[in-house]
């Protein structure tokens, strides 16, 4: 491993055997950026406004040279571990007292870094900062990593910092981050901070306190001992592949992309989707619906929703003269006369002036409009959306449905089996795997050969299957009277059972009856084993000793029915509820009172 000795900065020459632990904080601050550098270094601490009686945050930046004065003029407790350029957070400030810590400020990367909070850690908590570092250093040396630049006792935590040369974020961003999540990802277990994992992050400064607890550096001993690391030689002692492998990795992805847009561009592809096609397809729906549902003007009650709509498309799809001009022309199919339409519009008109004067990085003013917010305010329904063919007004049930129904045209087109073609192979590879596991007694490695290459997971899923399939019984036929006549018990529980269901059927109608109740209809009795009919006579009020006597017609005929033969009322079914049952008993009893009133008469008549 190549390794860089740091310069001292300036007052440090003397104190190149000092211990490190007694480092002040713009010492500290030096170490990390050297006083070569043009490049800032930002802090944060706070200080005390004497006119709210409070203290707060304080921000500001210094280059490597002037870090002496900063960090004695400001007293911060944190800086940044990278540099910015020199640049203001807002316009026409200074950036020395309002810096941008941004990601695209960043002018240099020259560390990694972990902060570790192992007393959150129930196998670490028990053990002090000192001895923590024994356990830090030791799992860096067994994955023959180099040792960190220092380690910093930041009051309760640790951080495990390694200076490295600087290096452009352009260029080498995405190798860095791929450094700093390999080293936080070995520290988990540790308690490693994955919020403090940011390029622009700021770490505590030696020297200063965290809540009255001390802050410095307990590893190296001494000041000469610190040292900054060559950063490609970090990245390949670190990182399972090289800096030369990740960009030859980087080539060939601008290589792939490169191709998919050419064949995207060609006249054969897929047309490229940009904005424009997104408003227009938007737009286009949006004429098809109101077509329908306004073949004429626009009436009242959506004249102002519907216009409202139409402009805020229209602005991203057209320049502001154009935009008056459109309205202007729709005005009438609205129901607006001109002068009312531009008023109306007046917020989109202006949104879309002030989008012609949006820098590069700034938000576009224009309204943000999307397809499902119009679908729901104008209600569109899934069965509209069909018979009007629309492409982006649609509900999430019908775009799944049509990506599936792509979907399934690209496989088709691919070549690519149906599903169910799929999965008849797939059982047949079941049951053969199956096979060769219990008569042969392969494993599922040389089941997956003997399928011809397919994977181990593959037998899995088809044997899963398979067994499935092997459970499921085959419906059993219903067989006929004639069947059942070789076995007279079967026989004669089917006859049971028949007779059971007319009972049942008898039971329903008895508490249907009962139901109706007395205010319904009148009834009378039948012939047939005691069932209610219901009759067109007037209904009956009142009780068994107020009803008039029947006809002699009717009186013949129920006699002749019923005297000399038990009566009975088959109870209603379990399910019946407790209204049928009471009426049921009521009806039982105004019966047989009728019956026996019946019976003695005929008896008198005779005697």
């Amino acid at each position: 491993m190549n390794a860089v000795t740091i310069e001292p900065a300036t007052g440090l020459l003397c104190l190149s055997r000092a211990l490190a632990s007694e480092l002040l904080p713009f010492e500290h601050a030096a170490i990390i950026h050297p006083s070569d550098t043009r490049t800032a270094a930002i802090f944060r601490g706070s200080w005390f406004n004497p006119d709210r009686r409070c203290w707060e945050d304080n921000t500001f930046a210094a280059h490597g040279g002037n870090v002496e004065e900063a960090v004695a003029r400001g007293t911060p407790r944190f800086v940044t571990m990278n540099a910015f350029r020199t640049r203001s957070a807002c316009f026409k400030s200074d950036w020395r007292e309002n810096p941008w810590k941004e990601t695209q400020n960043l002018a240099a990367l020259q560390a990694v870094w972990t902060e570790l909070d192992f007393h959150d850690k129930p196998a670490w908590k028990h053990l002090s900062p000192a001895e923590m570092i024994f356990h830090v250093i030791e799992r860096i040396r067994s994955r023959g990593w180099p040792l960190p630049t220092y380690i910093l006792c930041s009051g309760s935590g640790l951080h495990v910092v390694w200076l490295h040369t600087r290096v452009s974020p352009r260029k080498a961003m995405g190798i860095w981050k791929a450094l700093q999540q390999a080293l936080n990802d070995a520290f988990i277990d540790m308690g490693r901070d994955k919020a403090a994992m940011s390029a622009t992050t700021n770490l505590r400064l030696a020297g200063t306190k965290n809540e009255g607890r001390p802050v410095s550096i307990l590893w190296p001993v001494h000041v000469d001992e610190i040292v900054r690391h060559d950063f490609d030689e970090l990245c390949r002692a670190i990182l399972p592949y090289t800096v030369d492998e990740a960009r030859a990795y980087k080539a060939k992805l601008r290589e792939q992309k490169t191709a998919r847009q050419a064949r995207i561009a060609a006249p054969t592809g897929t047309p490229r989707l940009t904005g424009t096609t997104f408003y227009a397809t938007l737009l286009a729906d949006l004429d098809k619906v109101m077509t329908d549902r306004f073949p004429g003007v626009v009436d009242d009650g959506h004249r102002n929703e519907m216009l409202f709509i139409h402009a805020r498309v229209w602005a991203w799809l057209m320049e502001p003269d154009e935009l008056i001009a459109r309205i202007k022309a729709e005005a009438p199919r609205f129901g607006f006369t001109q002068r009312e339409a531009l008023t109306h519009m007046r917020s989109v008109i202006n949104r879309a002036k002030s989008a012609c004067n949006v820098g590069r990085g700034q938000a576009d003013p224009r309204y943000k409009i999307g397809p499902q917010r119009i679908r729901v305010d104008l209600g569109i329904t899934a069965r509209e959306a069909k018979r009007l063919d629309l492409r982006m007004l649609i509900p999430p049930s019908l775009r799944r449905a049509r990506a599936a129904e792509r979907a399934e045209k690209s496989r088709r087109a691919r070549g690519a089996a149906s599903r169910a073609e799929q999965q008849s192979v797939r059982l047949e590879h079941g049951r053969e795997a199956i096979r060769l596991r219990e008569v042969e007694g392969l494993t599922r490695i040389q089941i997956a050969e003997r399928l011809g290459g397919v994977s181990p997971s593959y037998v899995d899923k088809a044997v899963k299957e398979a067994k499935a399939v092997a459970l499921i019984r085959p419906k059993r036929a219903r067989k006929t009277k004639e069947e059942l006549n070789e076995d007279s018990l079967e026989a004669e529980i089917l006859d049971q059972k028949r007779e059971r269901r007319i009972a049942d059927r008898e039971a329903e109608a008895i508490a249907a009856a009962a139901m109706a109740g007395s205010h319904d209809s009148s009834r009378y009795m039948s012939n047939d084993a005691g069932a209610l009919v219901a009759a067109e006579s007037p209904a009956y009020h009142g009780d068994i000793h107020g009803v008039a006597p029947p006809s002699s017609e009717e009186h013949e005929r129920l006699v002749s029915g019923l005297a000399g033969r038990p009566f009975s009322v088959s109870a209603p079914r379990q399910h019946a509820n407790e209204e049928a049952r009471r009426r049921h008993a009521w009806w039982t009893d105004h019966l047989r009172q009728l019956t026996r009133s019946l019976a003695e008469g005929r008896s008198a008549s005779a005697r």
